[in-house]
């Protein structure tokens, strides 16, 4: 292990362990410039830069902040000044440090069981400790994850803060946007009494200006992408993007790092170091990868995001499925998005989405991985298989923890995914 490796384990150890804060780790990171990483694009180191910047400032003694999951929607929360940090950012932050295992053997020793979501065990044993600055309040959404408003209300109570739940309707129609509307109505209304301050409706007009900045050049990236053979992005940086979708929608640093990754695919030479060219071989097999990826290190990558016999070109969730704002009705957009995400919903909502994806980026297999407790992504896996493997694409299913990496198993994981790579390369379906 390298000397920089060696401080960022002991910095990690020591603020995961809440011996030393967050805050301090960062911005020792930042000024000794153990954040950096030459082997990464421009654009990706800027991801990092701009996120571990982002989280300093979040942490700081006298900036008022909210534990919050990470689809619930921050463009209510930015024009109080409240910064959100998302818990499950956190949780993938220590997994790939890993220094995730003593908080799960917290949570296990609380009783918390063994089959529930590793990011949530992870987070009820991060709550105990000192690694995050109290926060305001506590937030969360149902949206994708009914677990949650357990989770997150235990996080409450156990800090002893208020507790905001957003309820997401399954369908919509004209009833269930108005529900969404006025809940939204409410959670500004209580935030306010909860900060002891006003709102202030022309800061919310800001953060839907910068969100549809935001939203367009998604939409740009996403259709620059389709067609673009260079080795950019790896693995994590593909398919954890979709998270800073979500908690820095609204600000001006979220239009800077998406304006950098559209330059880097038109106009730069930057590529990413882990691949050995610039470009993707042209005869690889081009991936799709469906759900949440392991947030930890491991040589999975090396397999299937080579660059060589195969890459990871696109993800489910970080297609911009949603239109821009209407600067008339901000809270009925924001209800909107939510309720349309395409995780909410009918299933077949989620397979549309992911077929039109597939078709765009012209894949020859895709990938789910179903993290352990996460029964939403598993319980749908038979339905999401057929349809995939109807409309002619290669599909694998990998069962492992995308937290926990003392539940996957890299030898089976390895010897299926390159029979899977064979098959492909034999024209079978």
């Amino acid at each position: 292990m390298s000397l920089n490796l060696f401080i960022k384990d002991q910095l990690y150890k020591l603020a995961s362990s809440g011996t030393l804060s967050l805050h301090a780790a960062l911005s020792f990171l930042k000024l000794t410039g153990l954040s950096s990483n030459k082997k990464r694009s421009s654009s990706g180191q800027m991801v990092i830069d701009e996120v571990i910047q982002y989280l300093i400032e979040a942490t700081s003694p006298n900036i008022n902040s909210v534990w919050a999951s990470v689809l619930f929607p921050a463009e209510i929360l930015h024009p109080f000044g409240v910064r959100p940090i998302t818990m499950e950012i956190i949780t993938a932050l220590l997994a790939n440090l890993n220094v995730t295992s003593k908080l799960l053997d917290q949570s296990e020793s609380d009783n918390i069981p063994p089959t529930m979501c590793s990011f949530h065990r992870t987070i009820l044993g991060l709550s105990k400790t000192n690694f995050l600055r109290q926060p305001k309040f506590v937030a969360a959404t149902s949206l994708m994850c009914d677990g949650n408003v357990k989770s997150f209300s235990e996080i409450a109570r156990q800090r002893k803060v208020p507790f905001i739940f957003l309820d997401i309707p399954f369908e919509e129609n004209v009833d269930s946007i108005n529900y969404a509307t006025q809940q939204l109505k409410d959670i500004i209304e209580k935030i306010a009494d909860i900060l002891n301050t006003s709102f202030h409706p022309n800061l919310l007009n800001q953060t839907i200006i910068c969100a549809n900045e935001a939203i367009a050049l998604q939409k740009k990236f996403y259709n620059l992408s389709i067609n673009c053979h260079k080795n950019i992005y790896q693995h994590h940086e593909t398919v954890n993007f979709t998270y800073l979708m979500y908690f820095l929608l609204g600000t001006k640093r979220l239009t800077k790092i998406i304006d950098a990754r559209c330059k880097d695919i038109t106009s730069g030479t930057s590529y990413n170091k882990f691949f050995d060219e610039p470009f993707c071989n042209k005869n690889a097999k081009k991936l799709m990868w469906l759900h949440i990826v392991p947030q930890y290190k491991t040589p999975l990558w090396g397999i299937i995001d080579n660059g060589k016999n195969s890459k990871i070109v696109c993800d489910e969730y970080s297609y911009p499925y949603f239109d821009e704002y209407d600067l008339a009705s901000p809270l009925e957009s924001i209800a909107k998005r939510l309720i349309r995400h395409t995780a909410n919903g009918a299933i077949s909502r989620r397979i549309e989405n992911i077929l039109k994806i597939a078709k765009d980026f012209n894949v020859d297999g895709v990938i789910h991985y179903s993290s352990w407790g996460c029964h939403q992504a598993s319980g749908n896996i038979h339905l999401i298989s057929k349809a995939i493997e109807s409309a002619g694409y290669n599909f694998i299913d990998l069962n492992g923890d995308a937290v926990d990496q003392r539940n996957s198993s890299f030898e089976q994981h390895k010897v299926r995914l390159e029979a899977f790579l064979e098959s492909m390369n034999a024209g079978h379906s």
